[in-house]
């Protein structure tokens, strides 16, 4: 479910970027080559929110995708060498050493 809910985010990260990219061109009146400039509006909510919104949901979908990838369903059941609890007086039996 999160690599699904992962997948879905990025995809609509990479729309709203993509949405982003062309409107910062169109404030630019369309002219090819131009250097992307401040605008000269204070700047409106969309302008600030739909880049902000594109990144969140981005970087969220990344992280869910890395989240999706672990293998949770299937711990470990046998012991292995090393799983022994520790005695926290072995130290004083080790003064010979």
């Amino acid at each position: 479910m999160a690599k699904l809910l992962g997948v879905v985010l990025v995809v609509v990260g990479l729309i709203l970027a993509g949405v982003t990219i062309v409107r910062l061109d169109r404030t630019n009146d369309g002219q090819a080559g131009a250097v992307a400039s401040a605008p000269e509006s204070t700047g409106t909510l969309t302008e600030v929110a739909l880049p902000l919104a594109a990144a969140v949901a981005f970087a969220s979908g990344i992280v869910l995708l890395a989240v999706g990838a672990g293998n949770w369903n299937h711990p470990r059941r046998h012991s292995a060498p090393g799983d022994a609890v520790v005695d926290p007086e072995a130290h004083h039996k080790m003064d010979h050493v």
